[in-house]
C-alpha cells in the first residue's frame, strides 16, 4: 500500500515540474509519462520532494511569521467586531501608542517647569515687561508671547514652586 501512495506522490511531483496534465480519475496510470519527461535529465524522487517540502516550509513560515505579528498587535488592545459576513473578528486598537504619547507629555511638563522658573528668577514686573516688549515686535516674537503668558497651569505650578522655596 505504501508503494501505491509513493508512486502516486511521485507522479504528482513529476506533473508539477513538468507540462504533463495531471489525471483527473486515476492517478496511478502511467500510460503515457515517458512522453512528457525529458530524457536528458534525471529528476530524483528525493530532489523532487525535497524542493516541495521546502515550499511548504517557507509557506508554513510566512503563515507563523504573520499570526505572531498579529497577536502582538492584538496585545495591545482590540476592537471586536462582526464583519458582513457575520463572522466575529478582532481588530488591533487604532489609538496613539504609549510611547508616543508619554514624550510629549514630557515636553509640556518641562515646558511648563521652565516658564514657572523663569517666572521666579526675574520676578513679577519683570517678566511682564519682557511680554510686553515681545507682543509689540514681529509675528514669531507675538507667538512667543503668546505662549509665554501665565497661564492657569502655569498659575498652579507657581504655587508649587513657591511652596517648596
Amino acid at each position: 500500500m505504501d508503494d501505491t501512495y509513493a508512486a502516486a506522490r511521485l507522479t504528482r511531483d513529476l506533473c508539477a515540474l513538468t507540462k504533463m496534465p495531471r489525471f483527473r480519475r486515476n492517478p496511478l496510470k502511467f500510460a503515457s509519462i515517458g512522453r512528457y519527461l525529458d530524457t536528458t535529465a534525471s529528476v530524483d524522487f528525493l530532489t523532487v520532494h525535497e524542493a516541495a517540502m521546502e515550499s511548504v516550509q517557507k509557506n508554513f513560515l510566512r503563515r507563523r511569521r504573520a499570526i505572531r505579528k498579529k497577536h502582538r498587535r492584538l496585545a495591545g488592545g482590540y476592537v471586536t467586531r462582526v464583519n458582513r459576513m457575520g463572522v466575529i473578528e478582532h481588530r488591533p486598537r487604532r489609538s496613539l501608542g504609549r510611547i508616543t504619547i508619554m514624550p510629549l507629555v514630557l515636553l509640556a511638563a518641562m515646558f511648563l517647569a521652565f516658564k514657572a522658573v523663569l517666572y521666579v528668577q526675574l520676578g513679577e514686573e519683570a517678566y511682564l515687561s519682557h511680554l510686553d516688549n515681545l507682543t509689540t515686535g514681529s509675528a514669531v516674537e507675538r507667538a512667543g508671547a503668546m505662549v509665554m503668558q501665565i497661564d492657569p497651569v502655569t498659575e498652579r505650578v507657581l504655587g508649587l514652586i513657591e511652596t517648596h522655596l
